[in-house]
């Protein structure tokens, strides 16, 4: 299984790339790249996400929810995925 920060690394990538797309706009893309830390390479916890986005920890995690991005896979996975919404 792979470590933790390597799976963390991949799906930042795979973020990135979905945003590059432009799937997402506005909250739901904010909340993404935020939560993967693509602006400074750490991932912060959703009350720090809320922090920034002046939203509470709660509203960013259903936001992240409501996405349907699965922050815990790999990025093979996660980009082969079809039901991402937002």
């Amino acid at each position: 299984m792979k470590q933790k920060q390597e799976l963390r690394s991949e799906v930042r990538e795979a973020v990135h790339e979905l945003l590059a797309t432009k799937r997402f706009e506005g909250p739901c893309a904010q909340a993404l790249a935020l939560r993967v830390g693509l602006d400074n390479g750490s991932w912060r916890s959703y009350r720090e996400v809320g922090r920034l986005m002046s939203l509470s920890g709660e509203r960013v995690r259903q936001i992240l929810r409501e996405t349907k991005v699965p922050l815990g896979m790999s990025r093979e996975r996660f980009l082969r995925r079809e039901t991402l919404i937002c």
